[in-house]
């Protein structure tokens, strides 16, 4: 995050973050950098390890104003941009693959 080459970037979406357990509070730690700022999904996931507490976020670089997105799901962080030229929504969204919108095939198909 550190990095020159990322500096000119305004966003920059992340899935499945490393996370740790931030002594300080007790609540999922994911670093922290002066040129950017998180956004987290509102809801954290109880159950389980603290590295699956949430698996999207957003780094937005200070230089942009935001204003978080309330969504009910550890999988979804989002924020509007408010930029001179009009809001724009940012989303990041982590797709666990598990196929359950997909109907179940009929029995002959196997």
């Amino acid at each position: 995050m550190n990095d020159a080459a990322l500096s000119d970037f305004d966003a920059i979406a992340i899935l499945e973050p490393h996370l740790h357990l931030d002594n300080s509070n007790g609540q999922p730690g994911f670093g922290h950098y002066r040129q950017w700022q998180a956004t987290t999904p509102s809801v954290y996931r109880t159950d389980g390890h603290i590295r699956h507490s949430f698996r999207a976020m957003l780094w937005i670089n200070t230089k942009m104003k935001t204003a978080p997105v309330v969504v009910d799901s550890y999988d979804v962080a989002a924020t509007i941009i408010l930029h001179e030229s009009g809001p724009t929504l940012l989303i990041a969204a982590y797709d666990p693959n598990d196929h359950a919108d997909r109907e179940t095939p009929p029995a002959e198909a196997l």
